[in-house]
């Protein structure tokens, strides 16, 4: 395959000077394109570049070991026709000191050449998750009987409502949650502030705005169009010859209604008309000639959509009008704060115990790599000396299994990247399948991925995308037999919007209609 690219692989290994986002399915090859795109960059006539001036960030040390081992295989096959060629040969010297790692790796890096830029003596070790989990144990333990000592309101209440039974477990399993999921984040603190804001509502107004009621009327949005969608298939089904006729009113009715909901402008409107909603029963007038099978379709997808309505929207969402929810959530305030301010003080007794043992854990190299590079005060980020002698070092950021990333990551990346303050100098080339995201347990972010493939354009840009969508991987036979399935979905697919198109027109489209066809 390498000496037969696809027009899309060349590109993805030719395109220079601009971000790229390279959207590769499974078996199209990224690992070939990501290797050799580095090793043209290294061979170059017009403009070499040494291998240690590429940052190239995989998942896993096995990943990234593999990596190194393929550049080097492909160096040293240029070096068997150019047995002389003093550049590649540095190369090879090169590359055991490249940055051809993990995340965390790259951030130690960073945390070792630039100790003296931070608050951490340069003797420090990397605990084993084992250590880490002992040291959170029995801080959380001494956390728990000081707070307890204290006995103050708010954290009795607290107790009592969310604890359950004769243990701590339930609380110490929220702390956690907290505390992993705020380190996900570039700034800490920050994100504590913004979450505990979410619950300081005062005013339907203030309600309409905040960030979560936001979220969660655009999630019931994009439900009830993907539903709006299947009606109008429901209701050309019943107009069909042998469609269920008498289903037509109850299907009607539950469209309109659907339809009322996505015309709301609020989510207090959008309240008012899901918990108003009501269902129609379908007719059980006898019909001839009905499809017992299109009769079934129906109901199966009415009775999914009756469920998503009376349990997730009624039994979940909209189980109080706004002006309850408001009171709802001015009374969470005082539980939440307690939650938060648990958290963030888990948080620095950890930190501390951590700076007292002189060890530090994977996340740690993250935010200490950050804090060498950005400059953070008041919400306000300025990039330091190191981040800019980085990244006028580094000619490209590679990023393997985008899909991962998670925010903290995202801008690690991009202060040591050229283009972070002129887009004229983009120079991130990432490359992942958003279908692949399976670490959100480790707070990866597929929305970093989606955001800018939604974004970047197929044209020549500053920022671009680039899809890989052919599969080198599968034997011929099994890909024609699985693009012979589809294409025969697709062909009845076609075949049955063409017949509910027509049917409104021509009531014998079951005789006459074929021949058209």
């Amino acid at each position: 395959m390498a000496n037969n690219w696809t027009l899309e692989q060349k590109k993805a290994i030719e395109l220079d000077n601009r971000n790229i986002l390279v959207s590769a399915a499974a078996g199209s090859g990224k690992t070939a394109v990501l290797v050799e795109r580095i090793i043209q960059k290294i061979v170059s006539e017009d403009n070499p570049v040494d291998i240690d001036k590429m940052v190239i960030v995989t998942f896993t040390k096995a990943a990234a070991s593999e990596m190194k081992q393929r550049i080097r295989e492909s160096i040293e096959s240029y070096l068997d026709k150019e047995p002389e060629n003093a550049r590649l040969q540095r190369q090879l010297t090169l590359i055991n000191n490249a940055q051809i790692t993990t995340i965390d790796s790259f951030c130690l890096n960073i945390i070792r050449n630039y100790f003296t830029d931070i608050d951490i003596d340069p003797g420090f070790r990397t605990a084993d998750e084992g250590e880490i989990k002992l040291l959170e144990h029995d801080v959380m333990e001494q956390l728990l009987e000081d707070y307890y000592a204290e006995g103050s309101d708010e954290f009795i209440h607290f107790v009592d409502g969310y604890g359950t039974g004769r243990d701590d477990t339930a609380i110490e399993s929220i702390i956690l949650k907290l505390y992993n999921f705020a380190r996900s984040y570039p700034w800490q603190d920050e994100w504590f502030a913004s979450a505990l804001s979410l619950y300081d509502i005062d005013s339907e107004e203030a309600f309409e705005n905040n960030l979560a009621v936001r979220y969660l009327k655009d999630y019931v949005f994009r439900r009830l169009n993907d539903y709006y969608k299947k009606y109008e298939v429901y209701k050309a089904m019943c107009d069909e010859v042998d469609g269920p006729k008498q289903y037509n009113e109850a299907i009607t009715d539950d469209s309109n209604a659907i339809s009322l909901m996505l015309g709301s402008n609020t989510f207090n409107d959008l309240a008012k008309r899901v918990r108003l909603m009501s269902f129609t029963a379908l007719g059980r007038k006898k019909v001839a000639d009905v499809s017992e099978e299109k009769k079934a379709y129906i109901k199966d997808g009415r009775d999914d959509f009756k469920n998503f309505l009376t349990k997730t929207l009624k039994g979940k969402i909209f189980t109080q009008d706004v002006t309850g929810m408001i009171q709802n959530i001015k009374e969470n305030y005082e539980a939440v704060s307690v939650m938060i301010k648990l958290a963030k003080d888990f948080s620095d007794r950890i930190q501390a115990e951590k700076r007292d043992r002189n060890i530090i854990d994977f996340n740690d190299m993250e935010h200490l790599a950050l804090n060498v590079l950005v400059h953070r005060e008041n919400g306000v980020s300025t990039y330091t000396d190191a981040s800019d002698i980085l990244s006028e070092y580094y000619s490209e950021i590679l990023i393997d299994e985008y899909q991962d990333s998670n925010m903290l990551q995202e801008e690690i990346l991009t202060a040591v990247s050229k283009g972070k303050v002129n887009p004229e100098y983009n120079n991130i080339y990432m490359v992942g399948d958003v279908k692949q995201s399976i670490y959100r347990f480790r707070m990866a972010r597929p929305q970093l991925f989606m955001e800018k493939y939604n974004t970047y354009t197929n044209d020549e840009s500053k920022c671009q995308k680039i899809e890989l969508q052919k599969n080198f991987r599968s034997r011929k036979n099994v890909l024609e037999c699985t693009n012979d399935v589809f294409k025969m979905a697709c062909c009845f697919n076609a075949i049955y919007k063409f017949s509910s198109e027509n049917n409104s027109r021509n009531e014998s489209y079951g005789k006459a209609g074929t021949g058209d066809l």
